[in-house]
């Protein structure tokens, strides 16, 4: 009984964190699985903002483990197995927050003028851009099942 409360809370704390998401890297080939647009414009404005790295569930991870740890130091039988999960779920959701803490950083929203007229804002943080400055926008549509695509601004 002791080992399954473990192997419960464990499962329930990997769960209690966000799933990965993958990162798009336009220098990166994808085997031909993905279908990238590009649309073409300049730069009308540059601002700062706060942004996160993402999260790479390493705080869940770490957090639910120490808790189904402290956790299974309290009570004994049902109780137990009851702050065994308690403790690996809440361990779990607090490394989550602490890593969502330090992933915080500065980024920059590029606002930009579509050469069809539109405008757009893109978060970004891998390039430094000055207004007027002529770049591609390339994106991935996502799918019809409702997962958004990843947008990239890149200098042309």
């Amino acid at each position: 009984m002791k080992k399954f409360g473990m192997i419960v809370g464990l499962s329930l704390c990997l769960l209690s964190g966000s799933a990965m998401a993958a990162r798009y890297n336009p220098h990166q080939y994808y085997n031909g699985m993905t279908q990238n647009n590009v649309l073409l414009g300049h730069v009308i404005a540059v601002q700062p903002v706060h942004g996160s790295t993402g999260a790479k569930n390493l705080g869940s991870v770490i957090g639910g483990i120490a808790g189904l740890a402290l956790g299974n130091k309290v009570g004994h039988g049902a109780g137990k197995l009851l702050a065994t999960v308690a403790g690996g779920i809440f361990g779990g959701i607090f490394g989550s927050r602490v890593e969502q803490h330090f992933a915080q950083q500065e980024v920059n929203q590029i606002t930009i003028r579509l050469r069809d007229g539109r405008i757009i804002a893109v978060v970004e943080k891998e390039f430094n851009f000055a207004p007027g400055q002529q770049v591609q926008v390339i994106y991935s549509p996502g799918n019809r099942w409702g997962q958004s695509g990843t947008v990239r601004v890149l200098p042309l």
